[in-house]
């Protein structure tokens, strides 16, 4: 159903919109990125196996730039290239339906579950992969069968938000928000896969558990970890230049490495241990340094969640700037000036994100996520600013009534309540959009109570409203919309269910949602329905100027627009309602008797509850009634032109450039006729270059210009009974194939028993003879010659088609078919193009096969008579 393609019935708040061109090519651009990382990244495994200076290059070059280019990209568009994660979506290939979700322990304490897996990553390094190519190799080659069977073992982002070693450092150097911002990273089939899951909205998960232990915990041991693995180095061999020259790269694995000397002062120690050791103690360390400063920060800054958030931001900053005092430094230090642009690059994006990240507090946030939400609930006229950071001011400066205000206001507090943004025990987070928006405690106190009563789900104990589980749901029921007006079986439903991880309750209630009264398809059915109602009023004000070419043409397009608007309708509320009520009701609706078509729209009413409110507009477009003379204000046909010259339909945009020639110099037609000739559709641009050129002054037979354009073929193929049924787009495809020509006596335009022939020849002017040999009327094709008994079997004139029946089956022409007494002008369709191109469209087919058989039937009449 060509509605499923157009449909877009939910918007998930927060979701990267796949249907806008824009974003869509962004997310085209970073797949294609992602896909060549995940060609480097083999590249680099292939490489470890073949040279002994891939680890150098990894270790010294490309794994430096991988913070710097988090930073700088944004953590939404790095989640989108990661290579390791393009790997971790390839093992969903693996996914058997079962979509788990990770335990409530590691939902609680994934950072410093991921920060341990980092520190075992580190000791791998420092006693196995730092200079070996076949290990990291190897170590490449596990990270990414990790990720696929993470991925293919537990649903959506599994891997990169609990698993993934690069996670944790996402998170430290850009939480709560990237340095630039950016589109977010949400899946497009949201699973709900972690509660404040940052891909949906990273400050949101950010400020969720920024007093939390676990963020506490791994942020506070971070830069102890980084400075510990470089010690080490120092630790192990008791000279600094045991990391700076390098060496440590070109150390193939043996026992010694493992087991060897671990201290330069306590060589008894193995090396596996010693290095384990030297990064829990270090972490240790840190955490008691950042848990001292911000216990010292107490005296300074009352509220807690502030001054964790600025420790936090201090200890991210210390983090990066120790990285960077030696990360890459062996290769820096052979570069000219290697490691002064480092020292001064790296501290300077440091204190870019730390001065960023120091004015952020939640209220602020919360602030602008009040003026995202009032954008989305528009209460007002007029359009809304583009910035959401001018929201509040252009409320305040706004002249609208007051309950405009507190209902804007009423459902931003409800949307932040539904996302989890704000609980219902943090409500004085609210108190900067309140007083932004000038709103009373009191009138904020009714507001709550009041959404306490209609929303009181949203306030009940034990009710976990999140932002993931709004995405999840918005995303199934949009998908679920598309899959219900494709007519898919129950089975597809109930897989779409499994795929996005929706349990049968929020199944049933997304059903209900989408079919219910005030649901969107009943939304969707109501927008085509106001369409097939302009297209009707279009249709009378056209249809009431003198009945020229053009206006016939373009009556004939409206009124096959509005039928398929009104097509359209009956489809959703099938959909909507009880289908196979309303289907069966189809006939009735349609009915010419006024009281069966009443107690069909009374049917109709109960069959689809929400489809009452549509019915006094549906009944005078079921009934094909006209529009009164007076009964609606169309500003003329000058008006409707204007309308017309802008619709979304590219034919019924040619179509009133064309019918609008007479009146060019109307100053709004011709500016409308000016943008026409620009238009992206060549069909248009044709029409309105021929509508503002000169006009041809010679005419051909019957009236017919001597040149015919697109638009005057295509409508001389609608008059056409066996085309009339097509839609424009065939008709289009139809005459740019169409060959104008002029056939005189004596020539034919082609002789029975021929072969060679392949067209079928519409009349345009003039007629034809259709001439059969043969008594018996077997004719030349059975062998009977030419001087044989010649029987006219009909005369045609224009609108009439010859020759369509050898041309669809092959067959040898079964009649002579000539001028009947001067030049007949026609339009030669070649057979070839004819079947290769429309005839495999099935709406075409099934047309032009009804079509035939009354053509069929017709000839046949005469021939019996002959017999």
């Amino acid at each position: 159903m060509s509605e499923a393609r157009a449909l877009k019935v939910l918007e998930p708040s927060g979701a990267v919109a796949l249907g806008v061109p824009g974003v869509r090519r962004r997310v085209d651009t970073h797949r294609r990125v992602q896909y060549a990382l995940a060609a480097g990244y083999v590249g680099i495994v292939a490489f470890g196996l073949l040279s002994p200076l891939q680890p150098r290059v990894f270790w010294t070059m490309l794994l430096p730039l991988l913070p710097l280019a988090i930073v700088l990209m944004g953590f939404p568009s790095w989640r989108r290239i990661c290579p390791i994660a393009f790997f971790g979506e390839a093992g969903r290939i693996l996914d058997r339906g079962v979509k788990r979700r990770v335990p409530a322990w590691l939902e609680r304490w994934f950072l410093p579950f991921t920060l341990a897996i980092l520190l075992a990553m580190l000791v791998l390094r420092l006693v196995g992969t730092n200079g070996d190519g076949r290990w990291l190799s190897a170590l490449l080659v596990g990270l990414a069968l990790a990720a696929a069977v993470t991925n293919a073992f537990w649903s959506g982002k599994t891997w990169c938000n609990f698993f993934c070693p690069v996670g944790v450092v996402e998170r430290i150097y850009t939480d709560p928000g990237s340095l630039r911002r950016t589109a977010n990273s949400q899946c497009a089939q949201c699973t709900a896969c972690k509660r404040h899951c940052p891909d949906i909205d990273q400050e949101n998960a950010y400020w969720k558990d920024a007093t939390g232990k676990g963020r506490r915990i791994a942020f506070y041991s971070f830069p102890g970890l980084v400075l510990a693995f470089y010690v080490y180095y120092w630790l192990r061999a008791g000279d600094w230049e045991a990391y700076f020259d390098g060496r440590w790269t070109r150390q193939p694995v043996t026992a010694d490495l493992w087991f060897g000397p671990g201290f330069f002062f306590a060589p008894g120690v193995p090396a596996v241990v010693a290095a384990t050791l030297s990064l829990i103690l270090f972490s240790a360390a840190s955490y008691a340094i950042f848990a001292g400063i911000e216990a010292l920060a107490a005296h300074f800054v009352d509220d807690p969640e502030q001054r964790r958030h600025l420790v936090l931001a201090l200890a991210a900053f210390s983090a990066w700037n120790l990285f960077y005092l030696f990360a890459g430094a062996p290769t820096l230090r052979r570069l000219p000036y290697g490691t002064r642009t480092a020292a001064f690059i790296a501290p300077l994006v440091a204190t870019l994100v730390l001065a960023k990240r120091w004015r952020r507090t939640r209220s602020r946030y919360i602030a602008e996520q009040g003026a995202s939400r009032l954008l989305r609930n528009w209460e007002f006229e007029e359009p809304p600013p583009r910035d959401a950071g001018e929201v509040y001011g252009w409320i305040k400066a706004s002249r609208h009534a007051r309950e405009k205000d507190l209902a804007a206001y009423a459902n931003t507090v409800r949307d932040m309540i539904a996302d989890g943004l704000v609980g219902s025990g943090e409500l004085r987070l609210l108190d900067g959009v309140r007083r932004q928006l000038g709103i009373s405690e009191r009138e904020h106190g009714r507001i709550l109570a009041r959404l306490s009563e209609e929303e009181r789900h949203l306030f009940e104990p034990g009710h976990e409203a999140s932002v993931e589980s709004r995405a999840q749901l918005a995303g199934f029921e949009r998908a679920l919309a598309e899959a219900l007006l494709r007519g898919a079986p129950q089975s597809e439903l109930d897989e779409l269910r499994s795929v996005f991880g929706v349990s049968a309750e929020d199944h049933e209630a997304a059903l209900e949602r989408l079919r219910g009264a005030g649901g969107p398809l009943v939304e969707r059915a109501r927008r085509q329905l106001g369409r097939a109602v302009e297209l009707r009023h279009a249709l009378a004000a056209i249809g009431s100027t003198d009945p020229t070419a053009a206006r016939v043409f373009l009556c004939s397009l409206l009124v096959k627009a509005r039928d398929e608007a009104v097509e359209r309708v009956l489809e959703l509320l099938e959909i909507a309602g009880d289908g196979p009520m309303i289907q069966a009701l189809r006939r009735r609706l349609f009915s010419s008797d006024r009281a069966e078509r009443e107690m069909a729209l009374e049917v109709l009413a109960a069959a689809c509850p929400g489809a009452s409110s549509l019915l006094g507009d549906l009944e005078p477009l079921l009934a094909r009634r006209p529009l009164e003379p007076g009964e609606v204000d169309l500003g003329g046909e000058e008006g409707v032109l204007v309308t017309l010259l802008q619709s979304a339909d590219p034919y019924l945009r040619a179509a009133a450039v064309w019918a609008a020639e007479p009146v060019a110099d109307h100053p709004v037609i011709e500016a409308g006729l000016a943008r026409a000739k620009e238009d992206e559709h060549p069909l248009v641009r044709e029409t309105a270059d021929a509508a503002l050129g000169p006009q041809p002054a010679a005419t051909g037979a019957a009236g017919l210009p001597s040149h015919l354009s697109t638009i005057e073929t295509m409508h001389l193929l609608h008059a056409v009974p066996i085309f009339s049924g097509l839609d424009p787009e065939d008709l289009h495809e139809l005459a740019l194939y169409a060959i104008d020509d002029t056939v005189a006596p004596p020539s034919v335009l082609f002789d029975e028993g021929d072969s060679d022939c392949d067209a079928l020849f519409v009349i345009l002017a003039g007629r034809v003879v259709v001439e059969r040999a043969g008594a018996d009327g077997t004719g030349a094709a059975a062998g009977v010659p030419a001087s044989s008994t010649v029987h006219q079997v009909e005369t045609l004139g224009p609108g009439s088609v010859v020759g369509e029946l050898s041309v669809l089956d092959g067959s040898r022409r079964d009649s002579t078919v000539r001028p009947e007494r001067g030049p007949v002008r026609v339009l030669r369709i070649p057979g070839t193009r004819f079947r290769s191109g429309l005839l495999r469209r099935g709406r075409v087919t099934e047309w032009l096969l009804g079509a035939l058989a009354g053509r069929i039937r017709r000839l046949s009449a005469p021939l019996a008579r002959l017999r």
